[in-house]
């Protein structure tokens, strides 16, 4: 099961915490509503015997999961439905069921639609592109929820089972048209390198939509009527992350006296760490390349206390591996003797790249 994992506020985490799955949706059910009733008997009528008691114990399940699950990766009883129904249903009635009421038959559905190579799926994909059910969805131990419409672009994306023209053409839905609001768009953001044609656009999108993500995508223009929006981002608690991670592709001379105090606030710290924050504020500063963040960093090693130091170390040598540069030598090769004798050095490695 494809996942394109961006933005942790989109989703409800459950953290993995024992060997025992943690409870599932199945135990809180909604009731459907009249409308929705007689869709189901409408489609169930239309099933053959055997497709339908798979859909009844997949609606029962109520989510959709990988193949193994929990801690302890047990099988997931769930994901043999999805085998049973890639067996049994055809392909006239996995059509029907994408109009399902139920979420989980609808996501696995659509996975059984992309095996079937003899289908083209890019008219069933626009037709519920716009689907903002909520799905809950289960890999190893982690459950999450999303809406089924992301679930259906993303998969279909990963697949490869659209051309690059739909998928360009799936792109400029979830931009510009304003009834498109799914988490697709923040991913979209996230990735879209800066052209002429989408600046006005984003533009609106981050001051109408008050979208951090938007502005985040508005930085990599460098444009001074930005800079204001940024500061916004970096002057509030709930939007400081994406403030800080937009000075990353626009290390302007305003921004530094902002990283500056947040920095030296959090140094002083002997608990409540924002360690997603840090993670970007270092990997902003290193971008100045100048006196004044070599001071910064300095300090950072001196001044902090040695709760936080631990950590502020650690998002300074990831940032200067990233982002090597002959200034920050001094620093750096002071840092790499120290973390390279962490036990848990390997793993540091892996965030290199996240932001």
């Amino acid at each position: 099961m494809n996942k394109i994992i961006y933005f942790f506020f989109f989703f409800l985490i459950f953290s993995c915490k024992s060997s025992s799955p943690p409870p599932l949706p199945h135990e809180i059910k909604r009731p459907l509503s009249v409308w929705e009733l007689e869709i189901k008997n409408l489609i169930d009528n239309k099933l053959s015997e055997s497709t339908r008691l798979i859909v009844q114990k997949m609606t029962a399940y109520n989510i959709i999961t990988s193949s193994h699950i929990s801690y302890s990766a047990i099988p997931s009883e769930q994901w043999k439905n999805f085998e049973e129904l890639k067996k049994q249903a055809s392909s006239e009635e996995l059509i029907l069921l994408m109009d399902y009421p139920n979420s989980s038959v609808k996501g696995y559905t659509f996975l059984c639609l992309l095996e079937r190579k003899e289908l083209d799926v890019y008219p069933i994909l626009k037709k519920h592109y716009y689907d903002t059910n909520l799905v809950t969805m289960q890999e190893g131990c982690i459950i999450y929820r999303d809406r089924i419409g992301n679930f259906f672009v993303e998969n279909s994306i990963a697949s490869k089972r659209i051309k690059e023209n739909e998928v360009d053409s799936l792109k400029k839905i979830a931009l510009y048209d304003k009834k498109y609001q799914m988490s697709y768009k923040n991913e979209l953001l996230i990735q879209i390198e800066p052209n002429e044609t989408d600046y006005e656009r984003i533009r609106e999108i981050a001051i109408v939509e008050r979208n951090p993500i938007a502005v985040l995508a508005l930085s990599k223009y460098k444009q001074d009527q930005d800079k204001e929006l940024i500061k916004s981002l970096i002057n509030n608690e709930q939007t400081r992350y994406f403030g800080i991670r937009c000075v990353i592709h626009f290390p302007d001379t305003e921004f530094f006296p902002l990283l500056e105090s947040y920095h030296d606030e959090e140094i002083k710290k002997r608990t409540d760490f924002s360690y997603t924050t840090y993670r970007v504020l270092y990997k902003a500063i290193v971008q100045y390349q100048n006196q004044e963040s070599i001071y910064l960093l300095k300090k950072t090693l001196t001044k902090a206390t040695n709760s936080a130091s631990e950590y502020h170390k650690k998002y300074i040598w990831i940032a200067l591996t990233k982002y090597p540069n002959s200034i920050y030598n001094e620093i750096f090769n002071q840092l790499d003797a120290e973390i390279k004798q962490d036990s848990l050095s390997e793993l540091y490695l892996q965030e290199i790249e996240i932001d």
